[in-house]
C-alpha cells in the first residue's frame, strides 16, 4: 500500500487554479488561510479581495468558506506561479550581528545587508565570535 503524499497549502492553490476540488473533511485542518492569503497578497490584483476576506471576515470564515470563496470566485489564474518569500533563517541573525556592530536600526540594516558580500558577512561573523571568546 502506497503512503499518501500530505497537502501543502501549495496542492490547495494548485487545486483553485485547476479546478479540482480536493478539500475534505480529512485534510481541512491542512488548509492553512493565513499562508493561502500570504501567497495571494503578492498580487496587486488580487490584494482587495485579499484585504476583504482576511480582515473584514475572517473571524466569520471556517477554512472550508475560504477555500469554496476561492475556487469558486475564478479570481487564479489557471498556470500562473504565485511565489511566497519564506523567511531565511539566517537573516534575523545577520540582521541583529550588523545592527548591533554598528549601533544602527535593524530596518536599515536590511538595506545594508544586501550590500555585503558573503564572505564579508562570514568575515564579520568569524571576527565577531573572536573578539566574544576573548
Amino acid at each position: 500500500m502506497e503512503k499518501e503524499k500530505e497537502l501543502t497549502f501549495f496542492d490547495f492553490i494548485k487545486s483553485v487554479q485547476d479546478q479540482k476540488y480536493i478539500l475534505d473533511d480529512n485534510n481541512q485542518k491542512l488548509y492553512l488561510k493565513f499562508l493561502v492569503n500570504n501567497v495571494l497578497a503578492g498580487e496587486l490584483n488580487l490584494l482587495s479581495v485579499v484585504n476583504f476576506v482576511l480582515n473584514i471576515n475572517a473571524p466569520h470564515f471556517s477554512n472550508k468558506m475560504h477555500y469554496d470563496f476561492l475556487f469558486y470566485s475564478g479570481l487564479l489564474k489557471k498556470n500562473k506561479f504565485y511565489k511566497y518569500k519564506f523567511k531565511n533563517p539566517g537573516d534575523s541573525e545577520d540582521i541583529e550581528l550588523i545592527s548591533d556592530i554598528f549601533q544602527e536600526n535593524p530596518d536599515k540594516v536590511k538595506d545594508y545587508l544586501q550590500f555585503i558580500e558573503p564572505e564579508e558577512l562570514k568575515k564579520i561573523k568569524k571576527e565577531r565570535k573572536n573578539v566574544k571568546q576573548r
